[in-house]
């Protein structure tokens, strides 16, 4: 029998989350100069409706193409029509689903503002933090610029 003796080496590191913490987004050396932002077009959405999220993205640089990687809010999942519509509208070069993330590839053509919108499937109830998006060209995957996470609440 167990008796609740059992020696493992821990490191616990105890920080105090605030607004300013949650709110901050992050570049790394190299990474491409453009900014992101995620917006919901509800801040409340109900069970089992759905939610539209809306990317803006500011190019100011023209080494793309890019990968943009989405996080998934954990209580909700991608609708895959409205990723679909995307591609077929050309907004986008193509996506995967990579677990719980959305990967797009970007080629704009142009420097300045990008927006995209797809919807998610709200599956539970719950507050989500949501990641920031995170933007790399296809040649550097691993310098990026990461947006700001986003709280998604599912009544």
């Amino acid at each position: 029998t167990y008796d609740g003796n059992l020696k493992a080496p821990v490191t616990l590191y105890m920080e105090k989350w605030s607004q300013k913490k949650v709110t901050s987004a992050m570049a790394m050396k190299g990474a491409p100069e453009v900014a992101v932002e995620r917006t919901y077009k509800s801040k409340t959405v109900q069970e089992g409706a759905p939610a539209e999220v809306q990317l803006v993205l500011n190019v100011k640089d023209e080494r793309g193409p890019f990968l943009v990687k989405e996080p998934l809010p954990s209580n909700a999942d991608v609708e895959g029509a409205s990723l679909d519509k995307l591609l077929d509208d050309k907004v986008i070069e193509g996506y995967e689903l990579d677990g719980d993330s959305i990967i797009f590839y970007l080629a704009p053509d142009k420097q300045g503002a990008l927006s995209l919108s797809y919807r998610l499937d709200t599956e539970r109830r719950g507050t989500s933090i949501q990641p920031g998006t995170m933007i790399s060209t296809v040649a550097d995957p691993d310098a990026y610029v990461a947006g700001k996470p986003t709280t998604f609440e599912v009544e």
